[in-house]
């Protein structure tokens, strides 16, 4: 699903150093994922050129390996000699640019363009800035589906722009056969509009991890500007959360009516949830029911239940077993009062 707001650009002129941070909300069997022996910080990663803003992730099941570790230990290499811990410090002159390809697909808005990164293989969560036929500039949104959970906001005030994107996405537990990593790699955009990602770490957990582990990882950058003695901050936070969900089974819709009777039943395949779902009439909320397998193997029930807000529409996401065990997210578009007469 893409959406767009409309939010006005400014000219950015000095970036500061991307930082980045990992918690874990439960840690029982949960590790985060060291890269090449080393303690790797980044403090300049993406802030080559002024004006470059953190828009998002590109998170990809294996380390896009970008920085030129060779080129920087050959090159400082007599410095590091005497050390007992090598900690490189991501110079930014050794970190390289993966740039995206967009597709315009001979559509002229961008909400219709397909951006990739080539043939990498990964999980698509950036807002690029566009420009419309009118010179008004906007956010769009560039979300895979295996996404969920999504929040997006963007704060405007005359001190500056605040802008935080979050999203998670969740796997299979008990992958016996091997442990789960994923690496959130920052994306950015040129002042030209360019898109491109560079390195990031990886977090993850062991295969055995049960249902309910989750870890997240921040990363945040921050731009101000100063112009005819006033000085403005345009501040980029972006949050991914990785966790563990059951194996769901199967899904049964259940519409109650005022008096809690049952108006109808439906059960289905989990992603195989009708794009559109017309409730019947006098339906006062839906029961929505999924039932899933546990790490023993018993059946697990959770439900969710959806009200009509002011809206006589909404949505209901439900999650289905995608490839490689992570999940994936299935939007159902929900009509109330279908069945009522004008």
């Amino acid at each position: 699903m893409k959406r767009r707001t409309g939010q006005k650009m400014r000219k950015k002129i000095k970036e500061s150093p991307i930082r980045f941070q990992i918690t874990a909300a439960m840690c029982l069997s949960a590790a985060a994922i060291l890269l090449g022996g080393c303690s790797l910080a980044v403090p300049g990663a993406g802030t080559e050129e002024a004006g470059d803003r953190l828009i998002g992730l590109f998170i990809t099941p294996e380390s896009l390996d970008l920085y030129d570790t060779e080129g920087d230990l050959q090159d400082h290499g007599a410095q590091l000699m005497n050390q007992d811990e090598i900690i490189l410090e991501n110079d930014p002159d050794y970190a390289e640019r993966l740039y995206a390809d967009i597709d315009r697909q001979g559509k002229e808005d961008p909400s219709e363009w397909e951006i990739t990164f080539g043939e990498v293989p990964g999980i698509r969560f950036f807002t690029p800035l566009w420009t419309d036929e009118n010179g008004e500039t906007y956010w769009g949104n560039v979300t895979d589906e295996e996404l969920c959970d999504v929040r997006i906001n963007v704060n405007t005030t005359d001190q500056g722009e605040e802008r935080e994107l979050e999203g998670s996405f969740y796997f299979l537990p008990g992958q016996m056969d091997k442990d789960i990593a994923y690496y959130p790699n920052p994306v950015f955009q040129t002042a030209d509009g360019r898109i491109y990602t560079t390195s990031g770490s990886g977090f993850g957990t062991s295969g055995d991890s049960a249902d309910g582990i989750k870890l997240t990882k921040s990363f945040a950058s921050e731009t101000t500007t100063e112009e005819s003695g006033k000085v403005t901050t345009d501040k980029s936070t972006v949050t991914i959360n990785l966790g563990t969900k059951n194996k769901p089974l199967k899904v049964i819709l259940v519409q109650m009516d005022q008096e809690h009777r049952v108006k109808s039943q439906q059960e289905y395949v989990p992603g195989q949830l009708p794009e559109t779902l017309a409730l019947e009439a006098d339906t006062a909320y839906l029961v929505a029911e999924t039932w899933q397998e546990n790490l023993e193997g018993e059946p697990v029930v959770s439900r969710q239940l959806v009200e009509q807000g002011e809206e006589e529409t909404g949505n209901l996401t439900t999650f289905y077993e995608g490839e490689n065990g992570i999940m994936k997210t299935q939007d159902t578009y929900l009509q109330w009062n279908s069945g009522k007469e004008a």
